[in-house]
């Protein structure tokens, strides 16, 4: 079910942060915003996430059409291709081909509740609202791939 998470804290410290999230775990950052999407990559990295970044929603169906992704943490706003059109994209693509419903996390600070419910429409999975804490981000990550870390502590 997704959920539409308001969050109004900012970046915190790692200082109480667990260990690492683990290896091999790769999410997408759809981002126009060069700052913003340096931001994310850093705290995914610092998760121990592999962190891969394109500028809009176009490129966006492009990398999930080439390379697997646990995860995509979707900007709404973006030249070109919108966040929406993208998630809608990328749906179709996993249906007509057989594929996993990989997690969409829109990241956005328009986040009143109709636009919510449209993000949920078009297929995300929850919303993040700007500004948000690093243990927001950390939350919402472990909460979308339990199932890959799992997995992963199960390998080890």
């Amino acid at each position: 079910m997704a959920a539409c998470v308001t969050v109004v804290s900012d970046f915190g410290s790692y200082t109480s942060m667990p260990a690492p999230l683990g290896q091999g775990v790769r999410v997408l950052v759809v981002e126009d915003d060069p700052v913003q999407a340096l931001v994310l990559t850093l705290h995914l990295e610092r998760l121990g996430v592999a962190a891969v970044h394109v500028g809009d929603g176009a490129r966006a169906l492009d990398a999930v059409r080439s390379q697997d992704f646990a995860m995509v943490l979707m900007d709404v706003v973006m030249p070109q291709t919108n966040g929406i059109e993208a998630t809608r994209a990328i749906r179709a693509w996993e249906q007509a081909n057989a594929r996993r419903r990989m997690p969409i996390v829109a990241v956005t600070a328009s986040a009143m509740r109709d636009e919510c419910l449209a993000y949920v429409q078009a297929g995300m999975n929850e919303v993040l609202v700007k500004p948000f804490s690093a243990r927001d981000l950390r939350d919402v990550v472990v909460r979308h791939l339990a199932v890959e870390l799992r997995a992963q502590v199960s390998a080890a």
